[in-house]
């Protein structure tokens, strides 16, 4: 008999073989029970895996469009003030020419 430890940390006895390969005792069912859920369990991870890559994406798209806006906001409040200037001085040089009434 020799002990094999499975990679979950369970450890299983088996039987040395003819050849010096384990063979798994008649609790097989229970053992492959295990090697599903750890199956499932990479399933998991994985699908996990792909939803933070895709949120990360998703993260990386809004940043650029915050960027995009914040340039555009920056760029319509350069236009504002620059019309703003504008308008003063329009209304500086209509008081002049009314005779500053």
């Amino acid at each position: 008999t020799a002990w094999m430890e499975c990679g979950s940390g369970v450890t299983i006895s088996a039987i040395l073989g003819p050849d010096g390969e384990a063979v798994l005792p008649d609790n097989l069912p229970a053992t492959a029970a295990l090697e599903s859920e750890v199956k499932h369990l990479e399933v998991d991870i994985q699908h996990h895996m792909a939803r933070v890559e895709k949120m990360q994406a998703e993260e990386r798209q809004r940043q650029q469009e915050l960027h995009r806006l914040r340039a555009s906001i920056g760029a319509a409040r350069d236009d504002l003030e620059y019309e703003q200037r504008r308008r003063q001085h329009f209304e500086v040089k209509q008081q002049l020419l009314s005779g500053g009434a």
